[in-house]
């Protein structure tokens, strides 16, 4: 038997799998995992076999109003969904930067896709040669039709936000006023960028050889990314907390935020701390009042009411006081991301991970040379890095991601 399935296959797999989520066909099962949310009837993530994911709205367990959808190999769809198909406006965005903006109909789950561009409709003439070479549905008699009548009033409403926003560019800006708790503020890929990094190696009785070397370089890629960094290095309990609230306070200003952390991580009754280099633990619960609490970096992130947030946590080695506790789990339990924002761990959780060999941990060795590619989303990022790992590990590390991010973010513009 061989060791892998054969090319074609592989390709009819990574169609047939998002395509039965999107049609409604599928159940949530070993394929399919919601991360977050309420994805039967509500708002929530859902991540699917090989890396597809979507994010959005949900009624019956199928896609139902807004969302995105992102294939593996990046290929992302937001827009309007309708029983798990595309239905109404939407964008088609490709890897190599491509954008399809317009009207969608998927009449057989994301089979045949007729759409009219703003700028280039391909020519109606092609259409049905192009549905038949592909084996899928042509589009009904009157859709031209329909579609026509909808390109001209978007081309429309496009013209009259041109004349707005013309309007409102001549108008004297206002005095920038702080932002209201819990009010979203605009953050893309080339606004305001706020990050917090700790690094800490020098633990009394568990030293670590990689963390401070990953956390000075992970604070260098992303200066030179734009961002804003605040770094420690072997921060105690005191040092960690006071940094937090810098972090706090920059992020109510507006703009991305990113959290990166590596060191001792451990997780007691479900709840994740990060070890500072001045705890003693004698005790599991010791962990509550010598550590820090990692959802305290999530609410404060949450409550600067900013509009994107990645946590990036390389702290899923093993626990060095578990030999004196009762009972003790190993790597970091999983957290739900709040919204707008990603947790991404080193490995799955309750895993652990590799300290390294070389000047940097797996994980970050491989996050940071995965962070400087141009034009790539941050989930393509994530699911690269994981490949890379595991290739590295002979699959013993699997990185994981909880997400519930709305909208684009890039380490490095297209």
């Amino acid at each position: 038997m061989p060791n892998s399935l054969p090319p074609a296959r592989l390709r009819a797999l990574s169609l047939i799998l998002p395509l039965l989520f999107l049609c409604g066909c599928a159940v949530i099962g070993p394929t399919m995992t919601c991360a977050s949310g309420d994805c039967v009837n509500g708002q929530g993530s859902m991540v699917g076999f090989g890396g597809w994911s979507y994010a959005g709205e949900f009624q019956a367990g199928q896609a139902q109003g807004k969302g995105a959808f992102t294939w593996m190999d990046g290929t992302r769809f937001e827009g309007t969904f309708e029983g798990g198909r595309r239905v109404g406006p939407g964008v088609l965005t490709f890897p190599n930067g491509r954008v399809l903006r317009g009207v969608w109909n998927d009449v057989k789950g994301v089979g045949y896709q007729t759409y009219e561009e703003f700028s280039a409709a391909p020519p109606r003439a092609q259409q049905p040669a192009l549905a038949h070479n592909s084996g899928l549905a042509a589009p009904p008699e009157h859709a031209g039709a329909d579609l026509a009548a909808e390109r001209q009033r978007l081309a429309e409403e496009l013209a009259s936000l041109k004349r707005q926003k013309a309007e409102l560019a001549a108008r004297p800006s206002p005095p920038a006023q702080p932002g209201q708790p819990g009010q979203p503020k605009t953050s893309g890929p080339v606004g305001r960028r706020v990050a917090l990094v700790i690094g800490n190696s020098a633990y009394p009785t568990a030293p670590l050889k990689n963390p401070v070397n990953d956390a000075r370089d992970m604070a260098a890629t992303l200066k030179s990314l734009g961002f804003e960094v605040i770094l420690r290095e072997n921060a105690g309990l005191a040092q960690m907390e006071g940094a937090v609230d810098e972090f706090w306070g920059r992020l109510k200003k507006g703009g991305a935020g990113l959290f990166y952390f590596a060191g001792h991580g451990l997780q007691v009754q479900g709840k994740n701390y990060l070890v500072p280099v001045d705890a003693k633990l004698s005790a599991e619960q010791d962990a509550r009042y010598k550590c820090m609490d990692a959802g305290l970096v999530l609410g404060r992130m949450e409550d600067a009411g900013n509009g994107l947030n990645l946590v990036i946590l390389d702290a899923c080695r093993n626990n060095p006081f578990a030999r004196s506790w009762r009972s003790a789990a190993e790597g970091l339990a999983k957290m739900d991301a709040p919204r707008g924002s990603i947790i991404a761990y080193a490995t799955a959780p309750d895993s652990v991970a590799a300290d390294g060999q070389g000047r940097n941990g797996v994980y970050t060795e491989k996050l940071l040379r995965a962070m400087r590619q141009p034009g790539q989303p941050v989930e393509l990022v994530f699911k690269r890095v994981r490949d890379e790992v595991m290739r590295a590990t002979a699959d013993k590390q699997v990185p994981w991601e909880s997400t519930s991010l709305r909208g684009d973010f890039y380490f490095t513009n297209p």
